[in-house]
């Protein structure tokens, strides 16, 4: 039986991240984090016109599944913002969006510890 791990996220991408100076001169800086073993739904947070959502997440016993979803926080919104994270996959990765404003993550995980992490480029 598959547990499904659902994580919340503004961005999309596949690569690993660390938070550090771009070749533009500007810095990424992280403005939430959050880690844990099952499902969460964040607090909201705001950000700038560009940002990204890192991740890591190491495996139990067997194999497992980690999920990040983004959401519009919008007093009108709620509405479904894109997947930052589908994978069955330990390790890390990264996700990428250029639309600013307030946000939360739903994360998703299943036989799965992760640390999700947002940062903002300054």
């Amino acid at each position: 039986m598959k547990i499904l791990l659902v994580v919340a996220t503004l961005l999309v991408g596949c690569a690993p991240s660390h938070e550090g100076t771009t070749t533009q001169g500007t810095t990424w800086v992280q403005l939430k984090a959050w880690s844990g073993d099952g499902i969460m739904r964040t607090d909201t947070f705001s950000v700038g016109s560009e940002r990204r959502i890192d991740w890591d997440s190491s495996p139990e016993e067997v194999a497992g599944v980690l999920q990040i979803y983004v959401y519009d926080a919008t007093p009108e919104g709620g509405a479904f913002v894109g997947a930052a994270a589908n994978t069955q996959k330990a390790g890390p990765g990264t996700s990428f969006q250029h639309r600013p404003g307030p946000y939360y993550l739903e994360i998703h995980a299943a036989y799965l510890r992760w640390k999700v992490e947002i940062q903002e480029l300054r």
